[in-house]
């Protein structure tokens, strides 16, 4: 299952919920380079996320992880269908 995090973030914590969204996605985060493709972005959401799991359950424990993070106002997800 491969998804898209937008994660909406209070104004100035972007770096501190980058690095912990880092930490609660894990191994399941897509890489680039050996890096996490976890970024700060322009427009309605403020970081993106695309990760890989092979199950609903690991990737519903992994967003509630994010959701959990001080500093995230608010998330919006899509999965990838084809």
């Amino acid at each position: 299952m491969l998804a898209l995090i937008m994660i909406k973030v209070t104004p100035g914590k972007e770096s501190q919920v980058i690095g912990q969204a880092r930490e609660a996605v894990g191994g399941k985060a897509l890489r680039f380079n050996d890096k996490p493709f976890i970024f700060k972005v322009t427009g309605p959401y403020d970081v993106i996320a695309f990760m890989k799991t092979d199950t609903i359950y690991e990737f519903r424990g992994a967003l509630m992880k994010i959701r959990k993070i001080e500093g995230v106002m608010d998330t919006i997800t899509s999965i990838v269908v084809k």
